[in-house]
């Protein structure tokens, strides 16, 4: 027979309606209070055959036999083995013109802050991509831009490292990752851009107090004016805004996202808003968000004003996590490959370069990681977190669990994303939970 698997959250929506999540194959089911009572008392001889097949696809249900972490691990599985599609970050300078307060990225700019990449090196990171779709038989591949601040690179440089790519046997989809400073003097390169990520973390007051030049001063003004004049140039441009989020910003995150949409075109614009992670040694969730909750409820408060007042769809945040899998490389500036851009700048990190042709310690242990104990592997969900960033995880001397986050989080993102009207919940601080795995 069958039963339920770990990952499932399930939750009334009204007297007669249930809204059922799997973060492992990530359904969204809607079930009537009687399909939610026989999956609740285990009578599967009761569903008809299309119901049962759906619930097996989505991972709600597996046979009696198996173990409730196997498809964890199936699924695992198939992510490391998979090379039809490439990610890769490239870091073309370990220097950025910015000092945020929270920055992930200070180990690249300990002991050598301004260097860029060359044309030599790049045409290395060239050979070693073709010799791995030669290989592998890659159909896709997403470059994307990353910093360090990728706009303080010799654009020369950049379009010469977009052509080069270009050569190659499948041709790239770029993207960047920028802090939108210098936005308006690389249109040359921005012309390559399928996507770009610029941060706003809210209004004047608050972004200028987290990201800030090295002298102190505020980058509000510099790069609210260069999103918006990048967006007149032509109405099919867009710009992924993204907003993080910690306990610092999360009570007037509504009024600044307001304050926001008055200075830039929404029409052009798709937000995403994620919680600030562990970036230094001893520095916590607790320490970032005090009551994690707190800030999943803020970001549900925003998500749902942009739904209603911009249709904006709401990106529902996870960890995306491809370190321990053969699709997801990091390069520096120098030569250095990596699992995780997290680490890019660490050069005992890197798992190989493009001076040798084996792969380092660091790729099997990397390649072989578990996750940490056996409450993460049941948890609900592990789909969504995979036991936790292992940077994070490192940092802060445990495990970073989300759980609180995602217990507020989850339900009302997917009432946003699908337009479900929840009787119970009378504000965003009160859910009614009905059911846990």
């Amino acid at each position: 027979m069958y039963k339920l698997t770990y990952y499932n959250k399930i939750w009334a929506i009204d007297n007669e309606n249930y809204i059922l999540f799997n973060s492992i194959s990530n359904a969204v089911l809607k079930l009537t209070k009687d399909i939610y009572n026989v999956i609740k008392d285990g009578r599967w001889n009761e569903i008809d055959e299309e119901t049962l097949s759906c619930l097996l696809d989505g991972y709600v249900l597996i046979q009696q036999d198996l173990d409730g972490t196997d498809i964890y691990n199936y699924e695992m599985l198939n992510i490391k083995a998979r090379k039809d599609k490439i990610g890769i970050f490239i870091v073309p300078s370990r220097t950025c013109n910015l000092s945020c307060t929270y920055c992930m990225q200070n180990n690249l700019f300990d002991n050598k802050q301004d260097v860029y990449i060359t044309k030599e090196t790049i045409d290395s990171y060239y050979n070693w991509i073709q010799d791995r779709l030669n290989r592998w038989g890659s159909r896709k591949i997403d470059i994307i831009f990353y910093g360090g601040e990728p706009l303080t690179t010799n654009e020369e440089i950049l379009i010469y490292l977009i052509e080069k790519f270009n050569e190659l046997s499948v041709k790239p989809v770029y993207g960047m990752i920028t802090n939108g400073v210098n936005l308006m003097k690389y249109i040359e390169v921005l012309k390559h851009m399928n996507s770009i990520q610029i941060t706003i973390d809210g209004n004047k007051e608050v972004h200028d107090s987290r990201r800030i030049f090295k002298d102190g001063r505020g980058s509000y003004d510099i790069i609210i004016n260069n999103i918006k004049e990048y967006l007149s140039l032509s109405k099919d441009k867009t710009i992924i805004l993204r907003i993080n989020v910690d306990k610092n910003n999360r009570y007037n995150l509504l009024e600044d996202i307001e304050s926001i949409a008055l200075d830039l075109p929404m029409d052009q614009i798709t937000v995403s808003l994620n919680p600030v992670d562990p970036y230094e040694k001893g520095i916590n969730d607790k320490i970032i968000h005090g009551d994690i909750r707190e800030t999943a409820l803020a970001i549900v408060r925003v998500s749902r004003y942009l739904k209603e007042k911009y249709n904006i769809e709401p990106k529902i945040w996870r960890l995306n996590c491809g370190v321990s899998s053969m699709c997801q490389w990091s390069f520096d500036t120098e030569g250095s490959i990596y699992k995780c851009p997290a680490l890019t700048g660490e050069p005992h990190r890197a798992v190989t370069n493009i001076y040798q042709s084996h792969m380092n310690s660091s790729f099997y242990n990397i390649m072989n990681r578990k996750v940490g104990n056996d409450e993460c592997l049941k948890c609900t969900y592990l789909g969504y977190c995979y036991g936790g960033c292992p940077r994070q995880n490192e940092l802060t001397d445990d495990i970073s669990c989300k759980k609180a986050f995602f217990n507020e989080y989850i339900p009302q993102m997917i009432e946003i994303k699908y337009n479900v009207h929840n009787i119970f919940r009378q504000n965003d601080y009160q859910l009614l939970e009905l059911s846990g795995n």
